[in-house]
């Protein structure tokens, strides 16, 4: 017997969700924080509202669609490194919230607005209004989550995965894919009499890229933030043009080819050149799915970068899943010449989960790293990873669970 589609994928009306992560805000954020997510949920109360929209809309009739996601895990490293939201003391603070509301006052026109609430965060992740032409063409304008490799628009849904979160090394802090674009874009689909399918994307304005330069640490004391502790940043990518180009066969392999280009500003730079180019398949047969990407990324004449991941998971049941995973991340700058575990990262994982539905699973997984691209002691500054270079492999424990409605 074949086991059900998990999440999200079993309901291709149903929007993707999310789960992110950042830094504990001071005080003062904190408040701001508070009064954002009050106004976002007055702001969901008038749309939820008929009688007070501006839109008469019906929830019987499909005019107005409620969707959310929710997900909380326990998550620990070994040694004094940290990964992700991962501590050597261990991390219970992961709970998020989120809510999309789809207003469509119109069979031909949507309005998408995807609210996203955890503990050090509240924002909208996403809010686009969507112009349907017809399957082959929709048009898309605003903050527009963006279509990239085989999970770009499902990198918060829980519910599609068997990992809790998706491959560092290709949806991380990586410099590769963004949660949203700002600006328009085009999709659409084709369809053969033998059941080939076509899928486009095509988008063009700005985004903000997370990245996590342990490797700065290697230009001490040149750089002027070596004393200041390590984080995530955002970059912004402007000019943007950008598109994937997706194959599904009849027997369910599907093939992307997804990449964009823009202008960014690098320390002390102006307008470098950022190029991302990448390959995705995924294949899935009976109980066994199959998954590999392979991405290549380049800051012109400042550094460039290959991101991998390869993932396989198969269902013993309807019920219990078990997938591995094996991933890397290699940076080369150019101002550095010697070889160094900040440049690198390699992750092997291992996951066991229970889906209790489709929309509900619990999941527990164990995963092996080698080298500090993306890990690090908690709270260290980059002249500290000089002084007392980090252990050059981690291990860390995840057990949590995820649902979608």
């Amino acid at each position: 017997m074949e086991p059900p589609r998990r999440g999200i994928a079993a309901q291709a009306d149903r929007p993707a969700f999310c789960y992110t992560g950042g830094a504990a805000p001071s005080n003062l954020e904190h408040l701001k924080a508070r009064m954002r997510s009050l106004a976002l949920l007055a702001a969901a109360s008038i749309l939820l509202a008929p009688a007070a929209a501006a839109v008469d809309v019906n929830v019987n009739d499909g005019q107005l669609a409620i969707h959310g996601d929710g997900a909380w895990s326990y998550q620990r490293t070994t040694g004094k490194n940290g990964y992700q939201d991962a501590t050597p003391a261990g991390n219970y603070n992961t709970a998020s919230f989120n809510l999309l509301l789809a207003v469509r006052p119109t069979p031909a026109v949507t309005f998408n607005v995807y609210l996203e609430f955890d503990p050090d965060h509240t924002g909208v992740e996403w809010m686009f209004v969507e112009w349907r032409i017809s399957d082959r063409l929709r048009l898309r304008a605003g903050r527009v989550k963006q279509p990239i490799g085989n999970s770009g628009e499902l990198v918060y849904a829980g519910t599609t995965r068997p990992f809790y979160d998706l491959a560092t090394s290709l949806y991380g802090p990586a410099n590769i894919a963004a949660t949203a674009y700002l600006g328009a874009g085009a999709t659409g689909a084709f369809t053969s009499d033998s059941n080939w399918t076509l899928d486009y994307d095509l988008y063009a304005g700005a985004l903000k890229l997370v990245e996590l330069e342990t490797y700065r640490a290697l230009e001490v004391p040149a750089d002027p933030t070596s004393d200041q502790p390590i984080r995530v940043d955002r970059q912004q990518v402007r000019q943007i043009i950008g598109g994937r180009l997706s194959v599904t066969s009849p027997f369910d392999l599907k093939l992307r080819l997804s990449g964009y280009g823009g202008k960014m500003h690098k320390d002390e730079f102006e307008n470098v050149t950022f190029l991302v180019t990448g390959l995705s398949a995924e294949y899935q047969v009976s109980r066994l799915k199959l998954g590999a990407e392979l991405f290549y990324t380049v800051e012109v004449g400042i550094e460039h970068a290959v991101g991998t991941a390869l993932e396989a998971s198969w269902f013993f049941d309807d019920h219990w899943q078990v997938a591995v995973r094996l991933e890397g991340y290699r940076s080369k700058v150019h101002t550095i010449s010697v070889t160094s575990p900040l440049l690198d990262h390699r992750e092997a994982a291992l996951a066991l989960d229970y889906w209790f539905t489709p929309t509900l699973v619990v999941k527990a997984s164990a995963h092996r790293i080698v080298g500090n691209r993306f890990v690090y002691p908690d709270g260290a500054t980059y002249q500290d990873l000089v002084t007392t270079p980090p252990a050059e492999r981690t291990s860390m424990f995840l057990a949590g669970v995820q649902f979608a409605f």
